[in-house]
């Protein structure tokens, strides 16, 4: 019977941590169950620009930003991971703009 108790606790644990893991993740902004490609953007300056930051076309989110990094081989370029909707056809020629909000806020913005 003891032996019963101590395999749903820790049944019970485990999920528990997963759980906490998926919860994590959704604050983050991160979607578990949907695949995305993932585009780089280099820019030269990204103030204000974070992770998570959503990706608009025409007003509507299409993605978010996965990473940020600084490019060491170009000193004025910082490379940032943009994870978009698999769905969207993305045409050659598009540019990821950099757009700052009403209150500060800064958003990636495909055209």
């Amino acid at each position: 019977m003891k032996r019963g108790k101590e395999i749903l606790l820790g049944a019970i644990f485990l999920l528990a941590l997963a759980l906490l893991f998926g919860g994590i993740s959704f604050l983050k902004g991160r979607d578990l169950f949907s695949s995305n490609h993932t585009y780089y953007v280099r820019y030269n300056d990204v103030t204000g620009l974070s992770n998570s930051s959503p990706i608009y076309v025409n007003g509507v989110r299409i993605g978010i930003v996965s990473g940020i990094s600084y490019n060491y081989s170009h000193p004025d370029g910082i490379v940032v991971r943009i994870g978009v909707n698999k769905k969207l056809r993305i045409p050659q020629g598009s540019q990821a703009l950099l757009m700052t909000e009403l209150l500060g806020t800064v958003n990636v913005k495909l055209e």
